[in-house]
């Protein structure tokens, strides 16, 4: 693949994660077998028999079907988009940003409500993370990757620099299998 195709295939597949078209998380399983014929998600040609078809099941039960270097420049593309939301959450003052890493991490099953990170839902399917910040309220859910992003770009935005300090003492909710109340 050309360096130019390339760059014209990531730029395709950015705008459809950006437009909702492809979602940003990751896959919850991903099946690799021969292509059938079905159209990429990611750059709408059909994946041929001689080609290598990913299909990535999502937690929402929604499954893409990607060439293999589709699949590869969707999960890159996927991360910047989340990475680029985060720090723009941050910045314009969504997101908290304290100076001192949460106390407590309460860690349990998804409650179907939307990620302050990314804003797609936190499936039953998925982990659930609820840093504890005095004094801030509604409380802030995360998918685990969002909170390390997070995690990241508070440090950064306060200019402590080096690793991401993580919450030091994780909690499991005794009461997260019921739903959470609604903000």
């Amino acid at each position: 693949m050309s360096d130019e195709h390339s760059q014209a295939l990531r730029s395709v597949i950015r705008e459809k994660i950006a437009a909702h078209r492809l979602l940003p998380e990751p896959p919850r399983s991903v099946l690799t077998r021969a292509g059938r014929w079905q159209p990429c998600d990611g750059c709408g040609a059909p994946i041929t028999p001689e080609e290598r078809e990913s299909e990535a099941e999502m937690a929402s039960g929604q499954a893409l079907r990607l060439h293999a270097a589709c699949f590869v420049i969707w999960q890159d593309e996927a991360a910047r988009h989340v990475a680029a939301l985060i720090r723009a959450k941050v910045v314009d003052g969504t997101l908290p940003v304290p100076a001192a890493p949460p106390g407590k991490l309460w860690v349990g099953n998804g409650s179907g409500l939307p990620c302050d990170g990314c804003g797609q839902p936190i499936t039953v399917a998925q982990i659930e993370y609820e840093p504890d910040l005095p004094g801030h309220s509604p409380a802030l859910r995360f998918h685990q990757k969002c909170l390390e992003l997070w995690q990241q770009q508070r440090t950064e935005y306060r200019g402590m620099g080096g690793a991401s300090d993580v919450a030091s003492i994780v909690h499991v909710r005794d009461d997260w299998a019921q739903p959470a109340p609604s903000r």
